[in-house]
């Protein structure tokens, strides 16, 4: 083609460098950004933003707000599910976003497999705080303790980060035997969850065991009783612990052979009985003075009857100390 004259051929030119540029700008204007999607990521936060599943490149404004695009919740710390290519596109569009300006790259009709990164409660460390609760509770108790799970610790699975484990009142107010204990785990200053521990708790302490059958009203003598090494966990009662508290006291029912003793067992002997001939004393001024009296009541050491005095007739109160023998008191 000729042209007239060299202005015509300008024009002709600018017109074709003009359109040039302007179809140039309409393509980089048409694709803002590129957004690179893999098929599966990880993720520690509670929500799922775009700049957390995707890598976004391109015009710096436009990236900035697509990175906090919030796409939903994270699965639970542990799990997974896939979102879907549909649900992000929607969420774009719906927020307002101009679908031509992006770049798509990866991101296929089966989405994006999300999984929530997570770590698992440290079993051994709430044993071992379940435990310490436990021993805290017997820090008086001069036997021994043993402890056993009776169910495994279950595996839970937190979201990734520092937490604490805070242990409970047991559900028992008697801490032996078959027991649970409740444990909170804390995350980020709240309850994440609870676990029911499981517990069966033994008490082993040395105690007095009838080495025969001692009978009703039989005055216990050390040939009768022997100590043992022996779990008391299900046993009721104060133990006999000293040989203070079982020689010379007085069987108030039939023990069996190879029977605890405990204090209900065992009480003190009759020294007195009604109607025995008995001797009182009184002190006075350093002078002790005898009579014969006569039990009006039975009674065991240290305790208190009434008596006659057989010379003058009056009764009083005595406290027994000895096998007939009773004490007076004078002011």
């Amino acid at each position: 083609m000729r042209f007239r004259n060299w202005k015509n051929y300008l024009i002709v030119v600018l017109l074709v460098l003009l359109t040039s540029l302007m179809v140039g700008n309409t393509v980089f204007a048409s694709k803002k950004v590129t957004v690179y999607f893999s098929s599966e990521v990880q993720i520690l936060e509670e929500r799922i933003y775009l700049g957390k599943i995707a890598r976004i490149e391109g015009d710096k404004a436009l990236v900035e707000q697509l990175k906090i695009v919030d796409l939903g919740p994270s699965p639970l710390p542990g799990g997974s599910f896939s979102l879907a290519r549909e649900l992000i596109l929607s969420v774009l569009s719906y927020q307002g976003y101009n679908l031509e300006e992006m770049d798509l790259q990866g991101l296929d009709s089966k989405g994006v497999v999300v999984i929530r990164e997570s770590q698992l409660v440290n079993q051994e460390l709430v044993k071992q705080q379940v435990y310490n609760y436990i021993y805290d509770q017997f820090t008086e108790y001069t036997g021994d303790l043993e402890i056993n799970l009776r169910r495994d610790i279950p595996e839970i699975k937190l979201p990734i980060g520092d937490y604490q484990i805070e242990v409970g009142s047991a559900y028992s107010s008697r801490l032996v035997g078959n027991i649970t204990v409740p444990v909170t785990i804390i995350v980020g200053g709240e309850d994440y969850t609870r676990i029911p521990v499981s517990l069966e708790v033994k008490l082993f302490t040395e105690v007095f065991v009838a080495d025969k059958t001692i009978t009703r009203l039989n005055v216990i003598s050390p040939d009768m009783v022997q100590r043992r090494w022996m779990e008391v966990t299900q046993l009721n009662g104060d133990l006999v612990l000293s040989s203070e508290e079982v020689i010379g006291k007085q069987a108030n029912r039939t023990i069996r052979e190879d029977t605890i003793l405990i204090k209900e067992y065992l009480t003190e002997p009759i020294l007195i009985k009604r109607n025995d001939q008995i001797t009182i004393q009184v002190k006075y001024r350093g002078v002790l003075i005898q009579a014969s009296a006569k039990a009006l009541d039975s009674g065991a050491k240290g305790e208190w009857i009434w008596v006659e005095n057989l010379n003058s007739g009056q009764k009083v109160q005595a406290q027994v100390i000895d096998v007939g023998l009773a004490q007076i008191m004078v002011n």
